[in-house]
């Protein structure tokens, strides 16, 4: 089985690595793809630290490798 997962830069990290190693475990054929980009570069990824009940801190996450 293949799956395409479609991002965009600056996506939150875990909505990226979660999915991807989830499904690499499960033995899929996972492509992640994003626009105007090409297989081999790298998009930013981002993480979110919540600071209280409506507030949250953005910090810079893992560059990723699209496929």
């Amino acid at each position: 089985m293949k799956i395409l997962i479609l991002s965009g830069d600056y996506v939150e990290d875990y909505e990226i690595y979660a999915p991807l190693k989830a499904l690499e475990m499960l033995g899929v054929d996972v492509h992640v793809v994003c626009p105007d980009k090409k297989a081999g570069d790298k998009i930013q990824t981002s993480l979110h630290f919540m600071d209280g009940w409506q507030t949250y801190t953005e910090a810079p996450g893992h560059p990723f490798e699209l496929t």
